[in-house]
This record gives structure tokens, sequence and C-alpha cells, in this order.
């Protein structure tokens, strides 16, 4: 699992980061399962919010396939 960060800074890391790692886990032969992401409750998250998360999210596993 790849966890990328969303509207704050705090957790998981940016896209193009979560596309590096994932060569990486192919050349160490690692199967990644799948792409989270959290928000923190003090973010307020809005509809764009996770829309942005979401789009991000479907871009690094569209990459891992």
């Amino acid at each position: 699992m790849l966890r990328i960060s969303t509207n704050s800074d705090k957790f998981g890391v940016d896209v193009d980061e979560a596309r590096n790692l994932l060569v990486i886990a192919g050349q160490l032969d690692i199967t990644v399962k799948g792409v989270s992401f959290n928000f923190q409750e003090e973010d307020e998250p809005n509809l764009d919010d996770y829309l942005g998360a979401l789009t991000n999210a479907k871009a690094v596993f569209d990459h891992q396939q």
C-alpha cells in the first residue's frame, strides 16, 4: 500500500515520488496492492480536496498497471 499526500504534507508522498517508489518496488519484485490517502480532521477537507486526492490516487494506480 502506498500512501499519497493530500492537502497536508504530514503523511504520504507526492504523486511523482509515488511513481518512483512503484518503479523501485517493481525492481525489488514487491507488489503494491493499492493507493491510500488520509485527511487530517483539522484540515477540514472539502469536495475539491477529495476529488483531487482521488484523481491523484488514480494516476498513481494507473501508472502501476
